[in-house]
Order: structure tokens, then C-alpha cells, then sequence
């Protein structure tokens, strides 16, 4: 356990020292130090977004064009072999936990939102890692912001107020015509009586 391969090929042991070689090299150790304890950390290797690699840091503003993902990260558990598995999830997108072994996660089109990823590795004891947690933000489009969207309402409420009274004056202005053609129908009437 520990060691960089399953095959030894030889072993040699100087007093407290031992020395293993197999097809992946030379391993020595000393027998007094080897504990049972086993460990297990995560680190996030990189972080590319819209295919561009950013400084790792905890939080991340993407723009709606660029909204792929890459995170690069290892599991280190030196009595595990390499063999660790991790689990992650991306908060905003999903609450359930899934499972890999691969050490790169893609994420091709991250809607617009407020996301947070969460990533743990799990050695082949079941040690688990310190969580590693990044928070992103997928900016909407323009036509899909809030303000964007109240200017939409207001400007259709204008234009349709426009319209409104535009048809309001339009009956006006014929009621007034009727009236005073009918108006006029009535003194017509009246002179005609007169004339009579």
C-alpha cells in the first residue's frame, strides 16, 4: 500500500530502511515511520472558462458567450496508489452528488445563474478530503435582465396607452361630427318650419 506498483520485482532491507524495486522504479522508506494514518487532499489544478484558463480563485464572473467550463483537479492519498475516486456536484444545476474518476469536469453550457461547485475526493480507504468550494455567476443576456425587461413592459404600456387615446380622439372627432351635423339637421328643420 503505498507503493507505485503492485509488482515487486526486488527488496532489500538495511536495517530499518527498505528498498523495493518494481517496474516503476526505486522506492525506499524507512520501517520505523510508516503509519497506518491515511490521508487524503484535493487540489483544483485549473479552471478554463469559454476555453481560456483563469487564475484559480473562489469565485468566477462569466459571461453569457462564454459560459463552458473545465475544472482540472487531483486527489493526492500517497497509500491509495492512485487509485481515488471524487465525487462533485454544481449547486444551481443540481443538488445530487455524482461520482467519477476522471480528473477533469467539463461543463459545456452553463445557464445564466448563480452556481456553486463543490468537488470532494475519496480515497481507496473511504478517507474523504476537505470540500473544495467555487462559486460562479453566469451573467444573463441584456434582452434577459430585469431592467431589460421592465423597459419592454413600459414601452408596451406606452405605446399601447398611445393607441388607446389615438382611438379615443379619433371617436371623438366623429361624435362631434355627428353632433353637428346634426346640429345643423335641426336649425335646417327649423327654418324649414319657419320658412313655412
Amino acid at each position: 500500500d503505498g507503493l507505485p506498483s503492485d509488482i515487486i520485482n526486488a527488496l532489500y532491507v538495511d536495517g530499518n530502511t527498505i528498498y523495493v524495486g518494481s517496474p516503476a522504479g526505486l522506492t525506499f522508506f524507512d520501517e520505523t515511520k510508516v503509519t497506518n494514518y491515511s490521508k487524503c487532499n484535493l487540489r483544483i489544478l485549473d479552471i478554463s472558462v469559454g476555453n481560456k484558463s483563469q487564475p484559480l480563485q473562489d469565485s468566477y464572473r462569466i459571461h453569457y458567450r462564454e459560459n463552458s467550463l473545465k475544472i482540472s483537479y487531483a486527489g493526492i492519498s500517497f497509500k491509495s496508489g492512485g487509485n481515488v475516486s471524487y465525487r462533485y456536484r454544481l449547486k444551481g444545476l443540481t443538488d445530487i452528488w455524482d461520482s467519477t474518476g476522471q480528473n477533469v469536469l467539463e461543463f459545456p453550457s452553463i445557464p445564466p445563474g448563480n452556481y456553486e461547485f463543490e468537488l470532494i475526493a475519496v480515497n481507496k480507504k473511504g478517507i474523504i478530503s476537505n470540500p473544495v468550494k467555487i462559486s460562479f455567476m453566469v451573467e444573463a443576456p441584456f434582452w434577459q435582465t430585469l431592467p431589460f425587461q421592465v423597459l419592454i413592459i413600459a414601452v408596451a404600456i406606452l405605446i399601447t396607452w398611445i393607441l388607446v387615446a389615438w382611438r379615443f380622439s379619433i371617436l371623438r372627432k366623429e361624435e362631434q361630427e355627428r353632433s353637428s351635423v346634426q346640429q345643423k339637421l335641426n336649425e335646417l328643420e327649423q327654418m324649414a318650419l319657419r320658412a313655412q
